[in-house]
């Protein structure tokens, strides 16, 4: 163990190559319930997987979807990975979303957030958290969620519109 090392424990995963290390193919990731319509979300890291803090994944929007404004208690990174499309702020704009484009919202209302895809392609975007001990973000939404969802879109109990609940991310 190298100085930099000390007081670390050795993470390591029978069948991995380096402690804290860990190579996940497209086929290890995870489908977690969408949503919104429109939506499908494929997880790459959360408290299942070893990390000790990181969620992310891969959320699609099928053309035409629209995941509608709402904010989290932890920040957010969104990078496109294809497509295009639009992201909204909590003001009410809309800027212009192509891959490369990354979207960057800080915990709470203010940066509250939504996407849209008005492309004609499915709008793939990476999301990234960094939570404590991986556990899902709180989930608030602003507008109406989209109808005809059963539950708050992923296991747990029902969220009406502007009750906050524990939900998985990608919102």
């Amino acid at each position: 163990m190298s100085a930099g090392d000390a007081g670390l424990e050795d993470t390591r995963v029978e069948g991995t190559s380096a402690a804290g290390f860990h190579c996940i193919g497209p086929s290890d990731r995870r489908p977690r319930a969408a949503r919104v319509p429109g939506s499908q979300v494929d997880v790459i890291c959360d408290a299942s997987t070893p990390t000790a803090s990181l969620i992310t994944g891969v959320n699609t929007l099928a053309p035409g979807a629209r995941i509608p404004l709402h904010f989290h208690d932890y920040e957010e990174l969104q990078y496109i990975l294809s497509g295009d499309g639009l992201a909204l702020d909590a003001d009410g704009r809309e800027h212009r979303l192509e891959p490369g484009s990354a979207v960057y919202c800080a915990a709470g209302r203010r940066a509250a957030h939504g996407f849209m895809n008005n492309g004609q392609a499915p709008l793939a975007i990476l999301y990234v958290y960094a939570t404590l001990d991986a556990a899902p973000p709180f989930l608030e939404w602003l507008e109406d969620p989209p109808a005809g969802l059963e539950g708050p879109s992923v296991v747990g109990t029902p969220t009406a519109p502007g009750v906050p609940d524990r939900m998985g991310p990608g919102g």
